[in-house]
């Protein structure tokens, strides 16, 4: 998922960041609460953080599918559902699923027999009947989606006219259907639509069929590759679909596909080239794409603060859509999800910054590939901030802080200092390959590193993610001396930063003479609050610049 930065959007636009926090929306058309409502995550983040969504008992089973038969009802906003889940079951405890109060459950069965339940405000508890291993709950319910967090399920009003979609992230997938809504727990979905005829309706995966009666159509949708239940989706509108028929690194042959509305104004030839573009840089850079069978789409929505990287089917918002020139990042950074968030999913919402982190960072090296190392640099200091809020690791409230995305960034931007960008490169390509199509945590990542290095990362993974907030913040001092020919520098650095006592970590130097020609580089590891550098070097320097390249996540101020 984007956010996009209010800032970045207060120099695109002043008007955009004033209709958002008003209540409008930027789009032609729309109307006041229409749709865009805003960002209401903070009560569902502390229901992760305080365990009242995820239950022990959903550690003990394990979801193999999902069949999800919906029927949209959009004259009264109501949908009608039959979502069967196969699993496995460890133990003789009941079957607790996550899943909204909101809805009418006509029917509870588990394999075949009516089952008993009960319900609270986030799950649904299902008789065992004292059995073990596989098992297969079918619920039949309908009712009225609730509108909460991010526009987790809406019928919108748009030009006269319906439009609906979901946005699951984090924790909203269990508003529209009931599943294990651990972000590790994934599975294979097939998705079922119904509605009516003048609507496209989209999911994840490969489309295996579309049948019609009378004034309705059925779409059915198959995703064999496992999906984390976040990630999965639903699009119906009278869409507009372009398609180009791409070939992967790997020789796979498949389709890139815009779902747009048919007011949306867009290149589309600029627009799919540049999805092909980004498909074969990452494909290089971190391994083939991992859903050629299926498919990568982009779909318009109405949900106008970023985009959401449903897998297969990334959803952006329609004003980024329309002024898509100015917001390439966008694009960019839910592509690159496919790789890390979706196909290497995060084993807890603790480890988010595996997602947002890798997908921030891929923006850069995008931008390093379209115009070299000044534009990495100059993307890196555009995500340069003091991140005092929270560590990396377990952000708590700030799930969708800069702190996960552009820190996250610098970390990887750091540890590739550490590490040496070629070993680096190798140290991504196999998280990717080692990982692929399941989740990984924080820690497992930190062990691949160790193991390709062989060093020990315990050090930089306490400072940068697992407790430190904030970043370095030195103070120095310069003294130069020609002392009997020889031109002798000493530097004091004092670290003053309260977020972390000592930070470890590889600092340049750059010395520049008189002359443009007399450059000269060094490069030390300061293990220490306070550090005393002497350099003696073939001229007096004018000019002295510490991280010359932009490596380092910290600020420098004379004492």
């Amino acid at each position: 998922m984007l956010i996009f930065p209010l800032v970045l959007v207060i120099i695109a636009g002043g008007l955009f960041i004033y209709a958002l926090i008003m209540g409008y929306d930027f789009y032609p058309g729309g109307e006041k609460d229409d749709y865009g409502r805003g960002y209401h995550l903070f009560p569902t983040l502390r229901q992760i953080e305080d365990e009242s969504y995820f239950l022990p008992e959903q550690n003990k089973i394990d979801i193999s599918h999902y069949n999800i038969a919906l029927k949209l009802n959009t004259e009264s906003d109501m949908i009608d559902c039959e979502v069967t889940v196969d699993g496995i079951k460890k133990g003789e405890d009941n079957i607790f699923l996550n899943f909204y109060p909101n809805y009418t459950i006509r029917k509870v069965e588990l394999n075949g027999v009516v089952a008993d339940y009960e319900r609270d405000e986030r799950h649904v508890e299902i008789d065992g009947n004292n059995i073990s291993g596989s098992f297969t709950v079918k619920i039949t319910y309908d009712g009225y989606p609730e509108d909460t967090g991010t526009d987790a399920f809406c019928f919108r009003k748009f030009k006269d006219r319906k439009i609906v979609y979901t946005l699951s992230e984090p924790v909203f997938a269990s508003s529209w259907f009931p599943c294990n809504d651990l972000p590790a727990d994934k599975a294979t979905v097939r998705m079922i639509i119904t509605a009516d005829s003048s609507y496209t309706c989209l999911s994840n995966g490969l489309l295996q069929k579309v049948s019609g009666h009378d004034n309705f159509k059925t779409w059915e949708w198959y995703s064999g590759k496992p999906i984390s239940t976040y990630l999965i989706a639903l699009y119906a509108a009278p869409y507009l679909r372009y398609e180009k028929n791409i070939q992967s690194v790997s020789g796979d042959n498949f389709k890139l596909e815009l779902y747009l509305y048919p007011e949306t104004t867009i290149n589309i030839e600029k627009n799919l080239s540049l999805h092909e573009k980004g498909i074969h840089y990452f494909e290089e850079t971190f391994g083939p794409y991992p859903f050629p069978d299926q498919k990568y789409a982009v779909a318009e929505f109405l949900w106008n603060f970023g985009a959401m990287e449903n897998q297969t089917i990334t959803g952006v918002g329609s004003y980024f859509l329309n002024e898509y020139e100015l917001y390439e990042e966008i694009f960019i950074h839910e592509l690159a999800h496919h790789w890390w968030g979706n196909a290497v999913g995060p084993a807890e919402w603790k480890d988010v910054w595996l997602n947002e982190g890798f997908a921030t960072y891929s923006e850069a090296l995008w931008y390093e590939k379209e115009g070299g190392k000044k534009a990495l640099k100059n993307f890196m200091m555009s995500k340069f901030e003091y991140f005092e809020s929270s560590p990396l690791y377990n952000p708590s409230t700030h799930l969708f802080d800069d702190l996960v995305y552009d820190k996250g960034a610098w970390t990887l931007h750091m540890l590739g200092r550490e590490t040496g960008d070629s070993l680096f490169f190798n140290i991504l390509r196999n998280y990717y390959s080692k990982f692929k199509y399941k989740n990984a945590s924080t820690a497992q990542f930190k062990n691949l590193v160790e193991e390709f290095t062989g060093k020990n990362f315990d050090k930089f993974f306490d400072q940068w993610i697992y407790d430190g907030r904030g970043i370095i913040e030195l103070k120095y001092r310069i003294q130069k001396y020609l002392i009997e020919r020889e031109n002798l520098v000493e530097i004091n650095l004092r670290q003053y930063q309260k977020g972390y006592p000592v930070y470890n970590f590889p600092l340049d130097i750059k010395f520049s003479g008189k002359d443009s020609n007399l450059i000269h580089i060094e490069s030390v590891y300061i293990v220490s609050s306070d550090t005393l550098l002497k350099f003696k070097t073939d001229f007096l320097p004018e000019k002295i610049k510490f991280d010359p390249e932009s490596r380092l996540l910290a600020d420098f101020n004379k004492l």
